[in-house]
């Protein structure tokens, strides 16, 4: 190597270590001293809401916002009744029609059945009456109702006997008429019938019929995002069972259909 380039090289090592030389103590008490920066979040005030409840004139109905000729027929508790939608042959149901709420659920095998929340209507003849399911543990604390059975599984016939509603129960095999009744012409099991004004009498008579707390429903005839966003059609399929609601804009209602 020449003598020359030896002594750049000498040079150039010689400043790459002097700028690697730790300062001593007092050089780092010398430097200045940075205060650390804290970043703190702005506090956010927390808005907390409280759902309000919808309040009724006396003669509207809770389960429905419509209003009710006799305002009386709301001092009773709603009847919880179990209809069958199986076989075929208990189409039409009897007295379904003037329910307040109808639950569809599924029952087994594909097949659906119906707890029918009757309040602030009677028909004479309702059925076909049909056993008691586990959802129905839960519609009866939430309506606060008597229900309408002709039977359970032990599982849930068990939980229904240990309930605090207990003694609102109405097993149509442990009655007889003018409550519950077998019509003949038709076969067993879906021949069951039932009476709600019977029900509702004796339900009077025991001292159980005393009208529940129902808040908690709320109404609006104002379509959500206009009438142009309305569903036409609603298709609910089970392995063997299908149920159509159509809308029929010349009554604003959904139309139902099955299999």
């Amino acid at each position: 190597m020449k003598p020359q380039l030896r002594l750049t090289m000498i040079i150039i090592l010689a400043n790459i270590l002097t700028g690697c030389i730790i300062p001593s103590a007092g050089d780092l008490r010398s430097l200045p001293t940075v205060p650390p920066h804290l970043t703190t979040e702005t506090p956010v005030a927390k808005i907390e809401t409280t759902p309000t409840l919808q309040e009724f004139a006396a003669d509207v109905n809770p389960l429905t916002g419509l209003q009710v000729k006799d305002p009386s027929v709301l001092n009773r508790r709603p009847q919880v009744i179990k209809i069958s939608n199986a076989p075929v042959l208990v189409r039409p149901q009897a007295g379904i029609g003037a329910a307040d709420i109808v639950f569809e659920h599924y029952a087994e095998g594909g097949l659906t059945r119906f707890s029918a929340i009757f309040y602030s209507q009677a028909p004479d003849r309702v059925g076909s009456i049909r056993s008691a399911r586990l959802i129905d543990t839960d519609l009866m604390p939430m309506f606060g109702g008597l229900l309408i059975f002709s039977g359970a599984s032990t599982g849930v016939e068990t939980l229904l006997n240990n309930a605090d509603y207990a003694n609102r129960l109405f097993k149509g095999v442990l009655f007889g008429q003018p409550y519950f009744w077998r019509d003949e012409t038709i076969e067993v099991p879906h021949n069951m019938f039932m009476n709600p004004n019977a029900v509702w009498k004796k339900a009077t008579e025991e001292g159980i019929n005393q009208r529940p707390n129902l808040r908690g429903l709320s109404f609006d005839a104002t379509v959500p995002g206009g009438n142009k966003a309305v569903v036409s059609k609603i298709d609910i399929r089970y392995r063997a069972t299908r149920v159509i609601w159509k809308y029929d804009p010349a009554i604003g209602l959904y139309r139902r259909s099955a299999d």
